[in-house]
């Protein structure tokens, strides 16, 4: 009896996680646009219509989603009756995209992009410089519900100064700051311990997704030229 209770635990709390990592809610990525993250298309079909074909902005993300050709068909019906001039459509397309899908979007929509890592059967408009294994690791944060706001920033150990700030102080007689390893440069730099070499485990990158970080500097850029409003 514990067995099967257990069991139903752990088969809802599969359930949960991937529903939870396709949600049919827009997201914020400021600026007007709009973030859709979508799975299997026959099941979020009609929930999927309204923000696909009303938002002016919009990040459509379907690199995980399945759907057949009929599915395919009604998803560009959508897309292709989005207002016209009034934004953009940046579909987000790997080689885990649904082939229906990625037939489908060998021609794109007008007022629409795809982005993505070219891989495959995969040939997005806007083509990413990534890995596959990069991307695993993003489908992976997303699974887990890592916000876009993570999966978009890089950490830093050090304050960003830029060349505007730069400028400014430099317009102020500010000296630049200086450089962390040219500081005390008399003052002998720790050895670290051989041990502690070995046994330190290697630092895992950050997980960025450097797709959906491009889709965003292309709508910042069409909002910059006034190409969209």
């Amino acid at each position: 009896m514990r067995k099967s209770l257990a069991f139903l635990v752990l088969l809802f709390l599969a359930v949960f996680s991937v529903a939870s990592a396709f949600a049919t809610e827009l997201d914020n990525l400021g600026q007007g646009l709009g973030f859709l993250r979508l799975g299997p298309l026959a099941d979020q079909q009609k929930s999927f219509n309204s923000p696909v074909g009303d938002t002016p902005a919009l990040v459509l993300d379907l690199r995980d989603a399945t759907a057949d050709e009929t599915v395919s068909t009604a998803l560009l019906a959508t897309l292709r009756g989005r207002p016209a001039g009034r934004g953009v459509c940046l579909v987000l397309l790997s080689s885990s995209t649904a082939p229906a899908l990625l037939a489908a979007f060998a021609t794109t929509p007008s007022g629409c992009l795809t982005v993505g890592r070219a891989d495959g059967a995969c040939h997005p408009d806007i083509a990413v410089a990534t890995t596959a294994d990069a991307e695993q690791r993003v489908r992976a944060a997303f699974a887990a519900g890592m916000s876009l706001t993570a999966l978009l920033s890089v950490p830093s150990d050090k304050p960003r100064h830029d060349e505007a700030e730069l400028a400014k102080d430099h317009a102020a007689g500010i000296p630049p700051p200086a450089e962390d390893d040219s500081a005390a440069p008399s003052a002998p730099k720790p050895i670290a311990d051989e041990t502690t070499k070995k046994s330190a485990p290697p630092k895992e990158p950050p997980v960025l997704d450097v797709v959906l970080q491009r889709a965003v500097q292309v709508h910042r850029g069409l909002l910059a030229l006034g190409k969209i409003k």
